[in-house]
């Protein structure tokens, strides 16, 4: 069998990834056999699984946002740990990586332990997630302020004062004891992960050859993009002539198979995004110096893979992304589409797991999400947005400020803004305050008065919460 060509970039550790790819495969392919071959086309009893889907519920409109583990009794996602192909369903975690240390020689991290959720666990991040996954521990030893070190001005001391507590890292926790899934596709359409029980969850789209996600191209459409990708424009070179040039992706985060090399381009409208093949792998990558000469780089610090840039893939190439709102009723689930397939978690920001899926608001047709509403329950509500500009020298009555030159949208029917509490109210959009109107800013608990350098919007009168659906968890049986 031979490797595909993502796995092949990775040069010489291609071996190795290779075994995992092969073996996740082999492993994967003789358990869905064994499916077939198992009843002779009789109804079979129902799979019992490990994992049970945790859904947000808004009305009729449901989308999953993790799993709970029956095993374990926790809440999980596999958000966290990837190793190659395969994914474990962690329940919270919390980055070992920190600036408090346990020692005077500020070497061992500590963690403050208001960052750590009940029942969750420390992870050190992978060296190199293509070979090994991130590193898991219990929550340790608790240490005050006055046994927690940090560096001031280069010298590790004593923290001292109110500060913490801290927790160091417990007993190692073998990967193993969390649920396991791999990586399958249709092809085109829906990426997912599958557990060794096959529960199933969507992981993004698959657009025949790679992973894809929601990319801005250049040419401003909405693309199916390589969802794994390296980074170009840092000034690296692939040669001691610093006449190619090279893409660079760190190890510790790298979502293998890397596909393709991601060319940012800004312009008045925001950033957006070209596309380059990966050349070779290389060893050392190369700069101009000061003085224009050709400079091998140190590798030093974060480790990472270099490749030297192919040519730009067109934008052409890329899929097209459209989007479909799945559900009636008050509250709708916004899916894309690829090649008229509905896709699930199509936007993952770029090498990062794969977002949920928005709630839409069946009436106004606006992106909701679950938050506090004025009534204290969870509802699907508009984003809020915070002010700093009123209408009126009490600085009681906000504006609302939108400016869109590029997309030539429309402002929102309804805008929010959250109270001290955290609560958000929802009004609908009033009329436009013209251009140099005299308006009203928050400065320093003060209300002064000034020129208008926005176009702005008045707020009307407060929507009833009820109008808004209330949002559930409910867990699959």
């Amino acid at each position: 069998m031979s490797l595909p060509r993502h796995l092949r970039a990775l040069g010489p550790r291609s071996e190795l990834v290779a075994l995992k790819w092969m073996g996740a495969g082999g492993v994967l392919a003789a358990w869905m056999a064994g499916l077939g071959a198992c009843g002779g086309g009789e109804s079979q009893a129902p799979t019992h699984h490990r994992l049970h889907a945790r859904y947000e519920v808004a009305g009729s409109a449901r989308r999953q946002v993790g799993w709970h583990d029956e095993e374990l009794d926790v809440d999980c996602t596999f958000d966290a740990f990837i190793e190659n192909l395969e994914h474990r369903c962690l329940p919270p975690v919390t980055a070992t990586e920190t600036s408090y240390y346990a020692d005077p020689a500020c070497t061992e991290t500590v963690v403050p332990s208001f960052d750590i959720p009940m029942g969750g666990y420390l992870m050190d991040a992978s060296v190199d997630s293509c070979l090994a996954g991130p590193r898991i521990y219990e929550v340790g030893e608790t240490l005050d302020a006055n046994h927690a070190y940090w560096v001031m001005n280069g010298v590790c001391g004593l923290i001292g004062g109110s500060a913490g507590p801290f927790v160091r890292r417990g007993k190692e926790v073998p990967k193993t004891r969390f649920a396991v899934a791999r990586e399958e596709h249709t092809v085109p359409g829906q990426l997912s992960l599958v557990t060794e029980d096959g529960a199933r969850q969507a992981w993004g789209g698959w657009d025949g050859q790679r992973a894809v996600t929601l990319t801005k191209t250049s040419d401003h459409r909405l693309r199916w993009g390589p969802a794994s990708f390296a980074y170009s424009g840092f000034g690296d070179f692939a040669d001691d002539a610093c006449s190619v040039g090279a893409a660079v992706k760190d190890m510790e985060s790298a979502r293998c198979p890397v596909d393709a090399a991601q060319v940012y381009e800004n312009d008045a409208c925001g950033y957006s995004v070209s596309f380059a093949a990966l050349g070779a792998p290389i060893a050392t990558s190369y700069s101009k110096s000061d003085s224009g000469t050709c400079e091998a780089e140190p590798q030093a610090g974060l480790p990472a893979y270099f490749w030297a840039m192919g040519d730009l893939i067109p934008n052409a190439d890329l899929l097209e992304l459209g989007f479909t709102n799945e559900g009636e009723g008050a509250v709708k689930v916004r899916r894309a589409t690829l090649l008229g397939q509905s896709v699930e978690r199509y936007a993952n920001g770029g090498n990062n797991p794969p977002s949920v899926d928005p709630f839409v608001d069946g009436e106004s047709g606006l992106i909701c999400e679950p938050q506090p509403a004025a009534d204290g329950r969870t509802r699907c509500l508009p984003p809020p947005t915070s002010t700093t500009t009123f209408a009126d020298a009490a600085c009681s009555e906000p504006l609302f400020s939108f400016t869109d030159p590029c997309s030539k949208a429309p402002p929102p029917s309804l805008v929010g803004f959250s109270d001290a509490a955290g609560r958000v109210h929802v009004s609908p959009l009033g009329d436009v305050v013209p251009d140099g109107s005299h308006v009203y800013y928050l400065i320093d608990s003060h209300c002064e008065g000034g020129t208008g350098i926005d176009t702005y919007y008045r707020v009307g009168a407060e929507l009833p919460a009820t109008r808004f659906a209330e949002v559930t968890i409910e867990v699959e049986k």
